[in-house]
């Protein structure tokens, strides 16, 4: 076995069939890459059996998110990718979850971009890393949960003039935010306790799990770049930067 791994309980052992065993291993840097483990059985008549199992150590960082949603409609970012991408398996049985359309198709006025889109909501299938999703959820209680990612490294989010769902990687100031992204004008997000709309303002935060809609006079691109500790396993703090690519 590879150093660090057990077998509960260890082999060799003899028994009823069929045998069980638990594998479990503790990785360190140095295991990265491919292994290939060989277990034989023999049986009373000493006729044998093999098998191969491979195992792939590769390098990743996974993150959380805390969730705390109302009875009703919420507003929903993705600060990663989830592990658990169907919205129906992690929001619960009965919620609903849809996300932002926007047609410009109809487009007629080239000076003001922003006024030339149609909006509408559709079932959303998947969840993606920064976008955004209103989420119904039935439950009187409301939901309380932690979901599991991993990090999408600096994606880039191509933004259109008007309405956008947005997702944020963690806490970015909104003044960092409206400096990177000079296109847009009003960031704003839906509080469920309220039942409203509230604007953010210059010395607000925004922060990961919440979605904004940003409102944009014209198209830009945004990329999110961020700095982990190299303990970042054990800790799910981060550095979020912002990256504006020039049109």
């Amino acid at each position: 076995l590879p150093a660090g791994a057990t077998v509960t309980p260890s082999l060799p052992a003899t028994g009823a069939s069929p045998l069980q065993a638990n594998f479990t291993w503790a990785t360190s840097p140095g295991d990265l890459g491919p292994h290939v483990l060989f277990f034989t059985a023999t049986d009373s008549t000493l006729q044998q059996a093999q098998l191969s199992v491979t195992i792939q150590v590769v390098d990743e960082v996974l993150v959380s998110q805390s969730f705390d949603l109302c009875e009703g409609w919420n507003l929903v970012g993705m600060p990663f990718e989830p592990l658990v991408n169907d919205p129906a398996a992690v929001f619960g049985e009965g919620s609903l979850t849809v996300r932002l359309v926007r047609d410009t198709s109809h487009a007629t006025d080239p000076r003001r971009p922003y006024k030339n889109v149609r909006y509408s909501y559709e079932d959303a299938t998947q969840l993606k890393a920064y976008e955004a999703y209103f989420v119904y959820i039935p439950d009187s209680e409301g939901l309380s949960f932690t979901l599991n990612g991993r990090d999408p490294g600096d994606l880039t989010l191509a933004l259109g003039a008007g309405w956008n769902l947005v997702g944020t990687p963690g806490l970015i100031s909104m003044a960092a935010f409206r400096q990177t992204l000079s296109q847009v004008h009003t960031v704003t997000y839906w509080d469920c306790s309220e039942a409203k709309y509230v604007d953010l303002a210059r010395r607000d935060n925004l922060q990961g799990g919440i979605g904004y809609f940003c409102y944009l006079v014209k198209a830009a691109t945004l990329r999110f770049s961020i700095d982990r500790p190299s303990d970042a396993r054990d800790n799910a703090e981060a550095t979020v930067k912002i990256k504006k690519v020039r049109h």
